[in-house]
């Protein structure tokens, strides 16, 4: 087995072991509650799912976004995830009106065009090579639905010192860190429409009063100015895109 492989499948039973230990839906997901909160506001702020009826979301952990897109009133929502644990709590939390598919991201379980609206949170950071996400990502998609897909930031100074710091004491790698414009380029390769990325900042969580001022209107102002100060401080990013009408 090569690095790259177990890599991933280092993650796929970190994700088990997740959903087996943890006690609320941050928990089963491998965030902690503040990360899941800040992404969730993040989502609720730059996603408007109307007109958007059938919704995916890959890597769908507990459910969070799948409950939170069908109390909107989306009409099909399917949360895939390749941790069978994962989906069992995640049915437990939200037994009704979702779909919940175990399968894997790299093959999708679906036909071409199913969906609308796609959400990826939390993948790309434990996957080697993103090109097979993204192809299988087209391919289910209608036309012009729109994506949302994050990536954690390469260029911010915590996970510079972290990277830094596990080659000195020789261990293996820990995440997949990527460059925004890394993601960028493998959607257009694969004909999907870039139309915004979102710089997203993420405080300590025993810091949760610093998360308030991180999520304040000037601030989102000054990283969409500045892009080398976002670089520098902001955990992760989230690309939306679309795909084309034709």
């Amino acid at each position: 087995m090569n690095a790259d492989s177990e890599f991933e499948d280092k993650w796929k039973t970190r994700f088990k072991e997740f959903a087996n230990q943890g006690t609320d839906e941050a928990g089963v997901a491998g965030w902690s509650t503040p990360g899941l909160q800040t992404r969730l506001r993040f989502f609720q702020r730059h996603c408007d799912p109307t007109g958007m009826e059938s919704w995916l979301d890959i890597g769908c952990g507990a459910g969070t976004y799948c409950q939170w897109l069908r109390n909107y009133g989306c009409q099909t929502v399917v949360g895939l995830d390749y941790s069978l644990p994962s989906l069992l709590r995640a049915k437990q939390f939200y037994p009704q009106h979702i779909c919940w598919v175990n399968g894997s991201a790299l093959s999708l379980p679906f036909a071409d065009a199913s969906f609308s609206g796609m959400i990826c949170f939390g993948v790309s950071q434990v996957l080697h090579n993103i090109d097979e996400l993204i192809s299988e990502m087209y391919r289910v998609s209608k036309p012009g639905a729109k994506i949302w897909i994050d990536g954690l930031n390469l260029e911010c100074v915590p996970h510079r010192w972290e990277i830094s710091r596990r080659k000195r004491q020789g261990l293996s790698r820990h995440l997949n860190y990527t460059r925004p414009q890394q993601l960028v380029a493998v959607l257009e390769q694969n004909k999907f429409q870039v139309q915004a990325n979102h710089w997203l900042p993420m405080a300590p969580s025993r810091l949760p009063k610093a998360q308030v001022v991180l999520e304040r209107s000037y601030v989102d102002w000054l990283f969409r100015k500045s892009d080398s100060i976002a670089r520098l401080f902001c955990h992760s990013y989230v690309i939306q895109a679309e795909r084309p009408q034709t």
